[in-house]
């Protein structure tokens, strides 16, 4: 689907939400698949990346707001190989 938790903003708007996390600091990558990618796209006013972070030792939050590929540079890291 491209997010984690369908939620609701204040006036009852669906507002589509993706969890990342991670046991190491605020900067650390995270993966998004390409679906994260073209949803976070698609539903920009309205989506929200939580990044979850220093998991290990004391839980840390921040939001992305919008298209994850205007706030982060995104590198592509897996290909599909099909017989050509």
């Amino acid at each position: 689907m491209g997010f984690d938790i369908l939620s609701f903003d204040e006036s009852g708007a669906e507002r589509p939400e993706e969890v990342k996390t991670t046991r190491y600091g605020r900067e650390t990558p995270f993966f998004a698949s390409r679906n994260d990618v073209l949803v976070s796209a698609q539903e920009a006013s309205k989506y929200r990346v939580y990044r979850v972070f220093d998991f290990r030792v004391q839980v840390r939050l921040f939001v992305l707001s919008g298209a994850i590929a205007e706030s982060r540079d995104l590198q592509p890291t897996t290909y599909l190989a099909r017989v050509a």
